[in-house]
Parts: structure tokens; C-alpha cells; sequence
């Protein structure tokens, strides 16, 4: 299930009290007039991998919600193990988890590696921390990569450029480092969701309605 939306344009989708759910991008899309069809990244289940920057920022909030998320190009620095190729011209277009390249335990937190404990952060997973320090890398990243914000709003923002919406007077939500937003193309404002060029948008984050 998702939807189209073309650059600049906005979306909002409306949740019930306990509702929880992921929200990600499926990009280089081709379906027919009945809606059956394909992408080249987000068809698989896009919590094992990379396809492009998005934020997530709490709307309304009073108290300590910050927005979270990866602004940076994991597609340019993927190792070529961990590659998905796609498009004509033979461009990396998503980057996929140790886990879903070689479906090791080690990599997987699976079999004896199934507790934080003896499942640790591995070289691949080093690399999608390193380039997004609030984003999960690995089974057992929960330390610094969940977070808790009692919101009933949130912006959730693909590929942004000039940062994510400031906070109102008297907010205290802070939006994560502008300062590397600027090498994507897009644009950022109010709308519940935005996006640079077109792509489809199917029900990593996961929220929770409270």
C-alpha cells in the first residue's frame, strides 16, 4: 500500500490513539493503471538497509523531542557487498544491511548472537552508524537510536535540504545538523511529508500514537 508524491508535494495521514506503524520511501517505481508493480529500493523490508535521507520531527511539542533521522548519502559510500544497483547507468540506489546481504547470525543478531550480549556492532554496521548516529545499524541498537516523544504530530520529511521545520516560540523541539542537508535536493516547510523528485510512499521509523 502507498501513494505518489511528486517534489514539494504533502501528505497526511491520519492515526488513531495506540496506532503504530513504519513509514518509508520506495523509490524508481514502475505500476500499471490497476496499481500492480515494482520499485528498484524499499519493496523488501527497508528496516534491513538505506535508500535515501529522510527526518522525522515532532510537531507542537512542549519538552525535550528532538527530530531524528539520516540526512546523510549512505548510497555513495556503500561498500560494494552491500549494493543495490539500479537504473541504466548502473547507479547505487539503496544500500542493504550486513544481515540482508549475507543472512549471517553474526550480522542478523540470530542463533548464538541473539542477545545484545554476544551480538555487537560489526565493521558494516560501524559504517551506517558512523554516517547516522540516531539511526539503528544493527539488531541491538536501541541505546541511541530509539527515542520516546509524547506527539501526536509529526513531519516526516524524504531527502531534505534546507532542514527540517524550526520549532514555534516557546518549543523546544531542535532539528538535527542542518549543515549537511544541504548537498540534497528538495525542500522542507510544514507539510506532513515532502519530497524532491517522485516516488512512492508505503505505510524506518516507527511510531506509536499515543
Amino acid at each position: 500500500m502507498g501513494f505518489q508524491l511528486n517534489a514539494g508535494q504533502s501528505a497526511s495521514i491520519p492515526s488513531a490513539p495506540g496506532w503504530s506503524g513504519r513509514l518509508w520511501a520506495r523509490t524508481g517505481c514502475t505500476f500499471d493503471a490497476s496499481g500492480a508493480g515494482s520499485c528498484q529500493t524499499g519493496d523488501w523490508c527497508i528496516v534491513d538497509g538505506y535508500n535515501l535521507p529522510m527526518v522525522a520531527t515532532p510537531q507542537g511539542v512542549n519538552g525535550g523531542c528532538n527530530a531524528t533521522g539520516c540526512v546523510s548519502n549512505l548510497n555513495m559510500g556503500c561498500p560494494k557487498e552491500l549494493q543495490v544497483v539500479g537504473g541504466g547507468q548502473g547507479n547505487v540506489v539503496a544500500c542493504k544491511s550486513a544481515c540482508e546481504a549475507f543472512g549471517l547470525d553474526q550480522y542478523c543478531c540470530a542463533g548464538e548472537f541473539a542477545n545484545p550480549t554476544t551480538c555487537r556492532p560489526s565493521f558494516y554496521s560501524s559504517i551506517f552508524k558512523r554516517a547516522c548516529p540516531r539511526a539503528y545499524s544493527y539488531a541491538y541498537d536501541d541505546g541511541t537510536s530509539t527515542f520516546t516523544c509524547k506527539a501526536s504530530d509529526y513531519a516526516i520529511i524524504f531527502c531534505p535540504m534546507k532542514g527540517v521545520q524550526r520549532p514555534k516560540d516557546g518549543e523546544t523541539t531542535s532539528p538535527i545538523d542542518e549543515s549537511k542537508m544541504e548537498k540534497f535536493p528538495g525542500m522542507a516547510s510544514s507539510s506532513n511529508i515532502l519530497l524532491p523528485f517522485p516516488m512512492l510512499i508505503a505505510l524506518l521509523f516507527q511510531f506509536m500514537s499515543l
